[in-house]
């Protein structure tokens, strides 16, 4: 079990005063358990990680706080999601005397030189044990060859010490291997249909060079457009003043055919009904 890890007391609760002592290079925790409030603590890098390389996150850690001396285990590490630096930690007390269950991490064993261990697969990367604080495993090894062997293993096949028994489901499948990839010729007589592709909608079609020539260019200025009605209400375009020719007093304008006078039946010249 490592050494005793100093707690400093008295530390500002909130974000910013976790980030000062950041910045000073000690790390904001907590303590609580066996009925004690939580009181907030502030630990020295440097030592906190010799403890965590000695020991892992499973392992119990003696912690002193105001000059008492509790055993503790760690039962939450915030990390930095880029820096993986560590933010904040929750340390549980516990009773040396009585089981306690934590998360323990899978590792695989029995790999010869070379060998990557490609094929398997880890389905959990921990899996919960109980037992006394002094017999905790800091890792709990699986072998290779019995994985490949038997294509999978369970929580119930785990190999434990005698005093450490498993906790939760004991079918929960913790290490499988891998699916075989697939040949080349098998993808390829694997591969989605093609889709149809899109139907090309045809451009217009560009005037001839003799048209455009004939269109004015966007600089040139342009005669003012003649209203669709004559100023002198004769009659409208072409003719009249708003047409090429004028027209005279009493005569259509040139292009508009001039309508015969209605009349009713029964004058000169009118339709009589029989």
């Amino acid at each position: 079990m490592p050494d005793v890890l100093t707690a400093h007391t008295g530390r500002e609760t909130g974000s910013r005063s976790a980030g000062r002592l950041r910045r000073e290079g000690r790390v904001p925790a907590v303590v609580y358990g066996l009925g004690m409030d939580p009181v907030p603590v502030a630990l020295d890098w440097v030592e906190l990680r010799k403890v965590l390389v000695a020991g892992g996150t499973s392992s119990p850690v003696r912690l002193a706080v105001g000059g008492t001396e509790h055993l503790t285990v760690i039962r939450e590490l915030q990390l930095h999601p880029i820096r993986r630096d560590v933010l904040h930690i929750d340390f549980f007390a516990i009773d040396p005397d009585l089981p306690v269950t934590i998360s323990v991490p899978l590792v695989l064993a029995g790999l010869e030189e070379g060998d990557e261990a490609a094929d398997i697969m880890l389905a959990v990367h921990e899996v919960e044990v109980t037992a006394k604080p002094n017999q905790l495993p800091s890792e709990v090894a699986v072998d290779a060859g019995a994985v490949r062997e038997a294509g999978s293993l369970t929580v119930s096949d785990l190999s434990l010490p005698a005093d450490v028994l498993a906790a939760g489901d004991p079918e929960l499948v913790v290490v499988t291997m891998c699916p075989p990839r697939s040949s080349p010729s098998r993808r390829s007589s694997r591969r989605a249909p093609k889709r149809p592709r899109a139907r090309k909608v045809p451009r217009p079609k560009r005037r001839p060079r003799e048209a455009r020539a004939t269109l004015p260019s966007r600089g040139a200025a342009r005669a003012p457009r003649p209203s669709s009605r004559c100023r002198r209400g004769v009659g409208r375009r072409p003719g009249g003043c708003c047409g090429s020719a004028a027209a005279e007093p009493g005569r259509a304008a040139p292009g508009r055919a001039r309508s015969p006078a209605r009349r009713r039946p029964g004058q000169p010249g009118g339709r009589v009904r029989p």
